[in-house]
Parts: structure tokens; sequence; C-alpha cells
């Protein structure tokens, strides 16, 4: 053994890695036996830094140890640990580093006898981008989580509900929870249609953009509840509207139609156990200026064809304006629905 190569210790490493690296080196180059223990500390101490102080009795591997941590160095050590775990993560959906990633924050928190769980899960949430998925699905479930090896365990999940987020931009349809019928547009008519979708029956979101907040998926929006942005018809390129004026044709509430201008709406919880984004399949109430979207069983007739009536009202909110929304893939190439499993 090259005994120059050893490590010497100033206070810039864990004392027990660096007892650990000295007992790897202090094997015979055969790998047969290991040096007696007090032979084994006398020469550690000699990698010491002068300035770091060592009890001359010292004479075993867990005294010694006992010793570095003692010194004021080991204070300073564990301070430097904390300011390395003040980091932004720059998230990858690349399994490789996600690992290295984890390790890496579970290395630190040794090396900074971070051992308090409520401190090491704040200082992971921490780590993670404000504006980021894993950070809203982590913080949502913070209260809930009581170990390491859940927290990991939702940080995967995090990347599963991705999938499930709307966007700016997302095709949607809206169900009418009560009677299973698709919210729909026939140029500027809206009205309950079928319980099948069709094209008629897809919208697209399309945030304001005061109101839009970024995350590490770069181009993607997240929509969170009480985000405002207009609808789109994905047929006739028409937005939906409330009217301030016009009555509805059956119960003479506001009239819902499509209309060329900007209609500002926001998605409202059903669910306090929701998280703060919007995802498929959420119940939703949606909301123009405190004006609630609603559809019910009456009825209107139009060109003699008969129609499940669509409203906007300001009254108590109940069962009726319950909505679920659901992502919708369309095919580029000839607006066909598309339906995928996680959807």
């Amino acid at each position: 053994m090259n005994r120059s190569d050893n490590p010497k210790y100033d206070g810039t490493i864990h004392p027990e890695e660096w007892v650990k690296q000295i007992q790897l080196r202090f094997y015979d180059k055969n790998n047969e036996n290991i040096r007696n223990e007090q032979e084994f500390v006398n020469y550690c101490k000699l990698l010491i830094h002068p300035s770091i102080k060592i009890l001359p009795e010292t004479n075993s591997i867990i005294g010694l140890v006992n010793d570095l941590k003692t010194d004021i160095s080991y204070n300073i050590f564990k301070k430097s640990i904390k300011r390395k775990l003040q980091f932004n993560y720059s998230i990858s959906k690349n399994k490789h580093e996600t690992l290295k990633f984890l390790n890496h924050f579970q290395q630190l928190l040794y090396e900074g006898e971070i051992t308090e769980f409520g401190e090491q899960k704040k200082i992971f949430l921490n780590t993670l981008q404000k504006e980021s998925i894993q950070h809203a699905f982590i913080s949502h479930k913070f209260d809930k989580i009581n170990s390491m090896e859940e927290l990991f365990k939702y940080f995967y999940e995090s990347f599963v509900e991705e999938l499930k987020i709307i966007k700016n931009g997302s095709y949607i349809a809206l169900k009418h929870v009560a009677t299973g019928k698709y919210l729909t547009s026939d140029n500027d008519l809206v009205f309950a249609g079928s319980t099948i979708k069709d094209l008629n029956s897809v919208w697209i979101i399309s945030e304001k953009q005061e109101s839009t907040r970024y995350n590490q998926l770069g181009k993607f929006l997240t929509v969170f509840y009480g985000d405002l942005f207009d609808l789109k018809n994905k047929k006739n390129d028409l937005r939906l509207y409330v009217s301030n004026y016009g009555k509805s044709p059956a119960t003479k509430h506001r009239q819902v139609s499509c209309k060329d201008e900007s209609e500002l709406w926001h998605c409202m919880s059903t669910n306090y156990e929701n998280p703060p984004y919007v995802r498929n399949k959420d119940i939703i109430n949606l909301q123009s200026n405190r004006i609630v979207l609603r559809s019910h069983e009456f009825t209107f007739n139009h060109f003699g064809e008969t129609y499940q009536e669509v409203v906007g009202h300001k009254e108590r909110i109940g069962g009726n304006d319950e909505w679920c929304i659901e992502i919708i893939e369309l095919d580029n190439d000839s607006n066909k629905l598309n339906n995928y499993g996680y959807y």
C-alpha cells in the first residue's frame, strides 16, 4: 500500500466517510489481513491536520470519529452541507438522473446529520422548482407524508400526475355530471348534447397571458384553479360566452352561446382534496365573473330540434353545476378523437 495516497483529514469530509476510505486502503495488497486497530488509529492521527484536536488517549476507531465530530471544524462542515442543500433541482424525466438526485440528496442529509424527518421533508420540497408539478404535488400531499420512503414514492408518482394535468392549449370536453351529456356547440348555439363525444363537444383552453404560470415543462402551461382562460370550440372556432342581458329559452336564466369574442372563465374545485391544479376527470364548477355554468333537464326547441338547455346563473351552486373535465386527444390528420388508457 502506498500510504502517501491516503487522503488527509482537514474537516472538509464527513469523519465516518474519511475513516472508511482509510480503512479500505489499510488492507495489504492481497486483501488478506487488516492491521491492528491501535496501529490504524495511530496512522490516522498522522493524517489529521494539526489544527484539529485529537485526545492523546484515543485508541479506537469510535473514539477517533467522536474526537473529529467534537472539533469545531465538524460544525462548520455540517453548516456547509446545509448550504449545499439549498439548491433547485432541474426536474428530469431521465430515470438515471432522477436516481442520482435522490441518492445525492440522501447523502447530503447523512453528511449534515439532518435526521428529523420534518426538516428533511421541508428541505426536499424546497429543492423542487416552485412552479413544477412535482412541487405542487408534494406540497399537496405534504402533511400525509411520514417517511422518506413515502416521500420518494410520491415524487415518482408526480411524473404520472403530469399526464393528467390540464394545460394551456389542451383539448378538453366537459361532461355534465347529472345528465352525462357533453357541452356542445353548433355554430352559435350551445347546449348539452350527446352522451358520446364528437368534434362539436371539443373545446380548446386558452389561458389569459397575465395569469399563466410557467413551470419546468417549458412550452406547457399548467392550468391551476382560479386561472383565467377562454374556451374555443374546436369545430367552429367560436368562444363560449354568457350574456349579461339575453335570456335562456327555457328557464330565462342568462343565455349561453358561442361568439367571436373572449369570455374569461375559471375552474372551481368541488373537492377540497384536489391539488391546486386542474386534472383530467376532475369534477369542477365553471365560472365567469361570478356567473356559474349550469345545465339541467329543461329543454328547448330550435328549428324543430330539441336541445338540453345550458345557462349561466348567480344562484346557489348545486349538483346541476358540476362538470367533469376530460382531456381529449385528436388525430392531427383526421381530427378524430383518440382514447388513451390514462384518460
